[in-house]
Order: C-alpha cells, then sequence, then structure tokens
C-alpha cells in the first residue's frame, strides 16, 4: 500500500495479489519519494496484520478507508481521494494464484491428477476469499476509483497517470517481470491448463464484479 498526496489530493495505490502491483509499486514508489508527500508505505505480512489492516501489504479498500478516517484525512479531503489498483482476467489469476500457494507450501496438497477438483476446492479457500473483488476493491459506499488491466498494464497506466498528472514512469519496468505468467510447481515444464466450462463459470461467478466492470 502507498498513499501520498499530491495538489492537495490523497492518492492510495494497492497491492492486489498475482495482478502485477508488486511490480508496479517496486517500479514507481521510488518516483514518489521523490515527487510527493508520502503518507504511508508499509509491506507487512497478514499474520502480523490481518486483511483489514493498512500494515498488510495486501491490505484491502477497507483497510485504507479506515486509516484515512483514522488519521482525520477521509473528511479533510473529502471527495480529492483517489483509490488505484491493478486486475487481472480472473481464469489466469485463479491458476496463477493456485499454483503459487502450492510454492508457499500453504497449502496442504497437490493432487496434480485432478488438478481441476483442487481448483474448485482452492475457490473456497479463505485466504483467496479475501480477495475477491467484492471483499477487497468496496467497502460501505467507497469503491476503487481506477483499474489497471496487467494485459494492457502500460496503455492503462498511462492513462491514470495522464489523467491526474503524476508524472510516474513504468517504462523501466523489470523486462523480465512477465505478470502474465502462470507457472506450474514444477518449473522444469510449464503446463497450460484448459478447465472445464464449468470450472471457469464458478471462477467468473466469483469475480462478476470484475466482469462486469473490466472484463465484459
Amino acid at each position: 500500500m502507498i498513499i501520498f498526496e499530491k495538489d492537495n489530493q490523497i492518492f492510495c495505490i494497492f497491492d492486489n495479489p498475482k495482478c502485477g502491483s508488486s511490480s508496479i509499486a517496486r517500479s514507481i514508489y521510488p518516483q514518489i519519494k521523490k515527487k510527493y508527500k508520502v503518507i504511508y508505505h508499509g509491506n507487512g505480512g497478514v499474520k502480523d496484520t490481518g486483511y483489514d489492516n493498512i500494515g498488510y501489504n495486501h491490505c484491502n479498500l477497507k483497510a485504507a478507508v479506515n486509516y484515512l478516517d483514522n488519521n482525520k484525512l477521509m473528511n479533510k479531503y473529502s471527495k480529492k481521494i483517489v483509490f488505484i489498483t491493478s486486475v487481472r482476467e480472473p481464469v489466469k489469476r485463479v491458476i496463477s494464484s493456485y499454483y503459487y500457494e502450492l510454492q508457499l507450501k500453504k497449502l496442504k496438497k497437490w493432487k496434480y491428477d485432478d488438478v481441476n477438483k483442487d481448483i474448485e476446492e482452492f475457490l473456497s479457500w479463505d485466504h483467496l476469499q479475501q480477495f475477491y473483488p467484492d471483499k477487497y476493491r468496496f467497502y460501505n459506499n467507497h469503491t476503487m476509483t481506477d483499474l489497471i488491466r496487467v494485459e494492457y498494464l502500460q496503455e492503462d497506466f498511462k492513462k491514470v497517470n495522464n489523467k491526474y498528472q503524476l508524472g510516474l514512469d513504468l517504462s523501466k519496468l523489470d523486462k523480465k517481470t512477465n505478470v502474465n505468467q502462470t507457472n506450474p510447481i514444477n518449473n522444469s515444464k510449464k503446463t497450460t491448463l484448459n478447465l472445464p466450462e464449468s470450472l471457469i463459470n464458478k471462477i467468473k461467478e466469483k469475480y462478476k464484479l470484475d466482469y462486469d466492470e473490466v472484463y465484459s
């Protein structure tokens, strides 16, 4: 989470997991420090903070709103608060998240011969559900102001950059970082999953807001 002030306006940049947000933050934060007043920059783990705490690096909109409110910034800046995050096509995102959690060994099993069943169960995992759009991007009457599609990263970032005249540059984003890559746990083999339509529909149901707003 990066919160900074520019021309009497507050900008909150969220680190939405498996959407390229961490790469974006690493690229623009040094620029933000030089150009603007940084109000908050956090990178803590969820075990130490919780999903709704500003200290968690993947914290949600609720965490940001509460932080701004507790620091008397919500009333001060009123409608001059911008919430920005990146998003990713949900099916690819779920597959990427699944393999990532397996690599971290947060998931206790790996039934590769029945990967579709694994991913179906994965959709009900509490940690994953915390980042469904209804929980992550919405809180009371607040919502994310601008969404950057990772598939069109440079194009969408440029629009946001120009919209608010931020003067930030993403062109030096590490060329080796492929935010669209989906890696299986065995890095020696790259697996393309052909999920059944029934499972794809379940994913689309969970991420309905993303499809309605961005990927329709």
